[in-house]
Order: C-alpha cells, then structure tokens, then sequence
C-alpha cells in the first residue's frame, strides 16, 4: 500500500509541476510605422516602413480609384496613386495577421483648395429678435455644408441653400445679452473641417 501511494504522490507532484510552467504565447509583431502619409497632388509612388515577423493579409478599404498597391515585404509596401485634379481626399489600407492588424491613412494634396467665407462674422440682435441672412462664399457646393449652433434654441430655423444662410433669432425676456454661434461646416477628405462662424449677440430684454 505504502509503495502505491508514493508512486501517487509522484504523479500529481509531476502534473503540478507541469501546471505552474507559463503557457507559450504567440507573441505577433506586426504594424505600419507611421499612423499616415501625405502625398502631392500629382501622380507618383511613395512607401511605407513595415514591422513584421510573419506573413500578412493587405486589403485596401478605400481609395481603390486612384491608389494602387505595389510590392509588399516584411519590411516595406509600396504604392502608386493618380493624379488629383479635385479636392484634398484619403486612402485607408490595412494590415492583418494572427487576430492583429494596423492602418494607415494615404492623404493625398488635391489642386483646388477648400474654404468657406460667410459674408458677416458677428451680428447685434435686439431683444425683439428678427430674421437674418447671410452669404456663404465657397469653392464647394453649398449642399456639402451642415449648419450648427451653441446655446439654446433661441436661434431657430437654420437653413443654406444655394449658398445663402437664413436663420431667425427667437424673442428673450433674459435680463443680459447672450451671445450664440452658428457655423457652417464640412469635413473634407482628410477628416479637417472647412468652417466659418458667425457670433450673434443678442441685447438684454429692458
């Protein structure tokens, strides 16, 4: 009996051993160097630094009309891109390998430049309120603007329609100005607004 016990114990004293000895981890080293890249307008071929320790999967999420992916290695991609007759715009190409992935942001320069200019930057408003408008000045289309405002709702029916701003400023009973901000805004093909503001001070009700 003695004898069968002890050769017991030696078995669960080795699953125990076994049991405290770290787990090997698949370790994946595995990204793009920079977080994005800008390009000029005109056509080219740039690259990218990669670190990789295995093979991996390249997908182009977008920008597939104007961008093409070259050679790739453990240590570099390539790419080419076209020419940009247009506005400033943006490619997103993705690695993966093993549960792990990185992007990286293609920004390419355009020949025309965005802005946006609206005709007055600050306005005096009675405590009566009123109804205004505004002119938008922009090399984009007026329909690629959204109109906002901070504060209440004081200032109300918000519109831009071929390139004219209207909005109408609600009567106060407040004992002080106020002051409220509408801007007109479009993010471009970078991800940067293209805006302009105007302030609106609004006179204390007598």
């Amino acid at each position: 009996m003695k004898r069968i016990l002890t050769l017991v114990s030696a078995v669960l004293s080795a699953i125990a051993c076994n049991s405290l000895r770290p787990t090997e981890l698949d370790i994946v080293q595995l990204g793009i160097v920079p977080d994005d890249i800008i390009v000029p307008s005109g056509a080219g071929e740039d690259g990218v630094r990669i670190i990789a320790d295995r093979d991996y999967a390249l997908e182009l999420l977008s920008g597939a009309d104007w961008l093409t992916v070259g050679l790739t290695a453990r240590d570099s991609i390539s790419f080419s891109f076209a020419s940009n007759e247009g506005y400033r715009r943006s490619a997103r190409l993705k690695i993966s390998a093993s549960g792990r992935e990185d992007e990286l942001l293609i920004k390419q320069e355009g020949a025309m430049a965005a802005y946006a200019v609206l005709s007055a930057h600050s306005l005096s408003v009675p405590a009566q309120g009123g109804s205004f408008e505004l002119r938008l000045s922009s090399s984009l289309p007026s329909d690629y603007f959204s109109v906002s405002v901070t504060g209440n709702s004081t200032v109300r029916n918000m519109r831009l329609s071929d390139y004219i701003l209207t909005f109408d400023v609600a009567p106060t009973t407040n004992r002080d100005k106020r002051s409220y901000v509408v801007t007109v805004s479009y993010l471009d093909g970078w991800g940067d607004a293209v805006s302009d503001s105007v302030t609106i001070v609004q006179d204390a009700y007598d």
